[in-house]
Formats: structure tokens, C-alpha cells, sequence
């Protein structure tokens, strides 16, 4: 989810399944952080539900904690919608007794627990009406072991998604403007150690096994609205614009073969750029997505299309990287259903897929700053069917390529 970059980008907490990731379709439209909506929030401080697991048969309690006003914690909502296609994320923070943030103040601390609920719904009118236990689709959760209080990141957790599940059982999930519920539970006997480094989760073993515990969850949130709920979303025109603004090119080659893409602005019917940066919260961690059209598709905007998404860092993070190679997750679309993709190739989910992004200029300026570098990496073949995905892992291209952009504040046009 947008507010929630993985805990192997360096800053947050929630598992997340590659796979799942691609079920957000590559849109011409830069994120844009919508305002909260007007909803009734509790006192910061709150104990607005509970989390109870048995972990290795030790028994855990987990307070989800009303949080202060742009901080994260609760409940909290995003959503898109994106040519038809809702989708919405749930995260649900769970903390323990003596954790810092009990007082709705931050969720940095040992012992956080975080699960989180992604559901995806076609045609919902109201995108809170998508949550439900059929139109699940991903999920997971997260036990924090180390998060030091002099650190910006968490340094090892244990982690399960919902793969790792032995049984998974959404009892009930309502969201509405009045009020929400959710119930579940669920059991697993793989949730297993990770280390952070190198901007990549490393299994911590003992003996050459990776270390994984059994552990039942039950998660409780029945209240009236106490959710820090917001929207995010992609500009989806129904029809290609009129008129565009050329910001920066992309250009290398796939797979052998020479290639270019640009990536562009447009400021009707609404601004929105397909490079962009978004700083979220104030001070925290930055989002950069590099979105490149190639002008010879007949599909402009849907197919042929590179999105580049390096891992999440502050800015100051991002100043210590220059330069340097950074984690990056590559889409490479095929085929799009409407503008949803059906026919791609990701750096995800595949032993020989990879990416990563050297940033030599990167600069987070409003309305738009300028970002040069180089984008290296292997994308392998994935195809989906409705929620499902078949990959292969041996139908694989590599990539090279440098771009020179300008990239768009997400929030220039909500000041």
C-alpha cells in the first residue's frame, strides 16, 4: 500500500507479496495523496481493537492504538481506483505494553505487529465496499524483533504472508463512512526470521535452516470510525490527452533490442505526471516512481510500458545514495486488458529476476525536480487471469537503460 513502502525498503513493516504488487495496473497518472476523509477520530491513545496470538505457545496481546493526527498507526485505509479496478490495502498496528507509541505518537518500537489485508473489487461505485472476505487477494503479517530506538528502521522481523498460511479464516470486514468491523484468524507454521541488509530481506538461519516459529492470530477491530483513511489515486482518462508534456526519456535496450520511452505530464483532466516523487508522511520516506510510454504503441498508455519503483528511503537516505545502486522493483507490460495489464515481465518472483536504479542526480523540488541515472536489471514472464498469475521463469529479458527526467511532487497540486 502506498503509505506502507516494504520493510526491505528501510522504513516500514508490512510483507508483501511480489505477485500482489503487480495487481496495480500501470496507468498514465502520478500518485497523488488525497486528504483524509471527514471522518471522526478518537483521542490519540485510544484502544480502538486488540490483536491475540500464541507464538511457539507463548501467548502475546497487541493494542491497536488510536495514533495522532498524520501519523501512522490504528487502522489505516488506502485505496485506488484505477480504470474499474478498485483496490484497497488494509494495515492494522498492533503494540505492546511500554512500546513508545502508545500514546498515538509513532509506531517505531520492538514487539510492533502489523497485518495487513489487500482486496481487490471491480466496478465498486463506493471503493470501502471492495473489502470483502471473497475479494481478498494478498496479505500478511509482520512481528518486529529488533526496531532500536535511535533507528529509522526496523533491523529483523519475523514475517508471513498469506501463502505462508496453514488456514485463513476473514470472518467479517466492513468498511462504511459510519462505522467498520474487522474479524479473523488465521494460523501458520512458517513465520520465519528475516535480517534487514543491502536493501534486501536475508533469512536468518541456525544449522543452514531457515528459522520459523508456529503462531495462531486473532484480530478484533469493531468500533465507530477510528481509521486514519485516505485515498490514493491514478489519473485513468478515458480517453489518450490531447495534449501532453514531454518531461525526460528513458532509453537503452531490452532483451537486445534498441528501445525508448518517455515519460510525460499532463494537466488535463487533472495534473498528473508518470514521474513523480511523494514524500509520506512530511519528513519520512520517499516514493519514486519512473513510468516511461513508448511512443511507436498503439496502446500508448496501457502497453509497452517501463515503470521503474526504487525502494523507499528518506530523503536524506536518498542524498547518502547518490551514485550508488539501489534496490528497484522493474515492470516491463506486454499486454493490457483495458489498462489493466494481462501479459508483463517483472523483477520479481523469479530466481533470475532482479533490478536495481543508480540515481546521478536526484533532486525533490515542487512542482518538479530532476532525476538522471541508470536502470539495470532482468524482468521475467508473468501472465494474469483475473487475480491469478502463472510466471515463468525461464522466459526472461535483461535490461539497460538511462534516463533523464523530470519528476513531479505527488502533492504539488494538494498544497
Amino acid at each position: 500500500m502506498t503509505t506502507h513502502p516494504n520493510f526491505e525498503s528501510l522504513h516500514s513493516i508490512a510483507p508483501r507479496s511480489a505477485i500482489s504488487a503487480l495487481a496495480s495496473p500501470v496507468l498514465f497518472g502520478a500518485a497523488a495523496l488525497a486528504a483524509p476523509s471527514a471522518m471522526a477520530q478518537p483521542a490519540p491513545g485510544d484502544v480502538i481493537g486488540q490483536i491475540n496470538a500464541t507464538i511457539d505457545g507463548e501467548a502475546i496481546v497487541r493494542d491497536i492504538i488510536a495514533p495522532r493526527p498524520d501519523t501512522e498507526g490504528g487502522v489505516m485505509v488506502d485505496w485506488s481506483d484505477r480504470g474499474g479496478l478498485t483496490e484497497l490495502d488494509v494495515a492494522i498496528f498492533g503494540l505492546p505494553e511500554g512500546h513508545p507509541g502508545r500514546d498515538g505518537s509513532t509506531i517505531f518500537g520492538s514487539g510492533l505487529v502489523l497485518i495487513e489485508l489487500d482486496f481487490e473489487s471491480g466496478g465498486a461505485e463506493n471503493p470501502l465496499a471492495a473489502a470483502t472476505p471473497d475479494t481478498l487477494v494478498d496479505g500478511g503479517i509482520t512481528v518486529i524483533d529488533d526496531w532500536p530506538e535511535d533507528d529509522s528502521v526496523p533491523v529483523r522481523a519475523w514475517l508471513a504472508d498469506l501463502d505462508d498460511m496453514d488456514s485463513f479464516n476473514l470472518e467479517e470486514v466492513h468498511f462504511s463512512e459510519g462505522d467498520y468491523t474487522i474479524i479473523a484468524e488465521f494460523t501458520t507454521s512458517r513465520l520465519c526470521l528475516f535480517d534487514e541488509g543491502d536493501f534486501d530481506l536475508e533469512p536468518v538461519l541456525q544449522d543452514g535452516v531457515h528459522i520459523c516459529r508456529d503462531a495462531s492470530v486473532q484480530v478484533a477491530v469493531q468500533t465507530t470510525p477510528q481509521a486514519s483513511i485516505g485515498a490514493t489515486t491514478q489519473a485513468a482518462p478515458d480517453e489518450t490527452p490531447t495534449e501532453v508534456e514531454i518531461l525526460g526519456r528513458i532509453e537503452g535496450t531490452l532483451d537486445g533490442q534498441t528501445r525508448e520511452w518517455i515519460t510525460i505530464f499532463s494537466a488535463d483532466p487533472q495534473p498528473s505526471a508518470t514521474a513523480y516523487w511523494s514524500e509520506t508522511p512530511e519528513g519520512g520516506p520517499v516514493e519514486i516512481s519512473i513510468q516511461g510510454h513508448d511512443p511507436e504503441s498503439e496502446e500508448f498508455l496501457s502497453e509497452g510500458v517501463l515503470v521503474v519503483r526504487p525502494d523507499w528511503l528518506s530523503q536524506e537516505g536518498w542524498t547518502n545514495q547518490i551514485d550508488r545502486e539501489v534496490r528497484a522493483e522493474i515492470l516491463y507490460v506486454v499486454e493490457a486488458d483495458g489498462r489493466v495489464p494481462t501479459l508483463l515481465y517483472t523483477s520479481e518472483d523469479s530466481p533470475r529476476a532482479s533490478g536495481s536504479v543508480r540515481f546521478e542526480v536526484l533532486e525533490f523540488a515542487s512542482p518538479f525536480g530532476d532525476a538522471t541515472g541508470r536502470v539495470t536489471g532482468t524482468v521475467c514472464r508473468v501472465e494474469r487471469a483475473g487475480i491469478n498469475f502463472q510466471t515463468d521463469p525461464e522466459d526472461c529479458l535483461a535490461l539497460d537503460a538511462n534516463f533523464e527526467t523530470e519528476i513531479r511532487d505527488g502533492a504539488a497540486g494538494l498544497r
